[in-house]
């Protein structure tokens, strides 16, 4: 089981990808604005939907809420 602390278990390009996705930005402008390939962002998005056991997009940025990634409060979305 996860630990509410466990920032640490995201690299700060994952967190960056996290919280563009949690803005609603789309994979090609993600890709583009961390300065990799669509393929880079999805290898990113399924390697944290796998450890953290999440379905899809969606339950995957919302774990990311409650684990602490990212910043409740924050508008437009960012790494905490």
């Amino acid at each position: 089981m996860l630990l509410p602390r466990s920032r640490h278990l995201v690299s700060p390009v994952e967190a960056r990808i996290l919280a563009l996705a949690a803005g609603g930005v789309t994979t090609a402008q993600i890709a583009k604005s961390v300065g990799l390939t669509a393929d880079g962002v999805n290898y990113h998005l399924q390697r944290m939907s796998r450890r953290w056991r999440m379905p899809n997009r969606t339950a995957l940025v919302a774990r990311a809420y409650v684990l602490g990634v990212l910043k409740p409060a924050a508008w437009p979305p960012e790494p905490a």
